[in-house]
């Protein structure tokens, strides 16, 4: 569910909202009372909400595990997982593609699958290839739930802030520095990500017991879409999905898989 605390904001979303009904999404608009009823610990900040998009068909899940599973579904077909192992560049000038690593080792392919997050950029132009990707800097917090913790995913667009229930932790997420390269945790803007989410929801989770927080950087395009097609002979591009890497991923996968399948 996303909240908006102007009717001018609601407005506006009820536009872009009516293109993904158009196209077969399950968006419904809701009041301040509808939203409550959705989501009861919404009851305290109901005076400040002027409307809701809720989308009841969607559903909230924890990435972690679901990288946990795609491995494990990788190893028992067979396949091979090398962490810390840095790429520095890609070859794609001989009859098979190949990757090099820091140590010069080199693995050769028939397809290469670039999806290396921001880093695909600096290895795209290592085969003359310009990917336009810039950094986009997120937080996120995990706490424990407070007394008024939402069950259902709430997006905050006003402070631009989310909260995510994933089983006994509170997930909260937000900010956006663009062009920002540095992944540590910056302890100013940690606090200016837990102060926005208690002006949110003072009582979704137990701020004070958050963990240390993290960053992470997004892969953004211009236009917010992934960058999913070949970019050189053996050589196919998965990257670009900003923030919502997750949300893309099955579908962005299946798009590639038939790039691979049509090679």
């Amino acid at each position: 569910m996303i909240l908006y605390r102007s009717a001018k904001s609601f407005a506006a979303a009820r536009a872009i909202a009516a293109d993904k009904i158009a196209g077969g999404a399950d968006l419904r608009f809701v009041d301040a009372d509808g939203a409550v009823a959705v989501e009861p610990a919404l009851a305290a900040i109901a005076p400040h909400i002027a409307g809701a998009v809720h989308a009841p068909g969607e559903e909230v899940g924890d990435p972690f595990r679901f990288c946990q599973g795609a491995a494990a579904a990788l190893a028992a077909a067979g396949g091979d997982i090398c962490c810390r192992t840095a790429i520095t560049r890609i070859e794609a000038d001989g009859t098979r593609p190949a990757v090099v690593s820091g140590d010069g080792a080199r693995l050769a392919a028939d397809r290469i699958i670039l999806c290396a997050g921001v880093a695909s950029a600096g290895l795209a132009r290592t085969i003359g290839v310009r990917l336009p990707i810039l950094p986009m800097k997120g937080y996120s917090i995990t706490a424990p739930p407070g007394p008024a913790a939402p069950t259902v995913s709430v997006t905050d667009a006003a402070n631009r802030v989310v909260f995510a229930r994933l089983a006994g932790r509170m997930r909260i997420a937000g900010l956006a520095d663009l062009g920002q390269r540095d992944p540590a945790v910056d302890p100013a803007r940690l606090a200016a990500l837990i102060a926005g989410a208690r002006a949110a929801l003072p009582d979704a989770a137990d701020y004070g017991a958050a963990g240390p927080g993290w960053a992470g950087l997004r892969p953004m395009t211009p236009d917010s879409l992934p960058i999913t097609c070949p970019i050189a002979p053996g050589v196919i591009a998965n990257t670009g999905h900003g923030a919502l890497g997750w949300t893309y991923a099955a579908g962005s996968a299946e798009r590639v898989a038939a790039l691979v399948a049509a090679c």
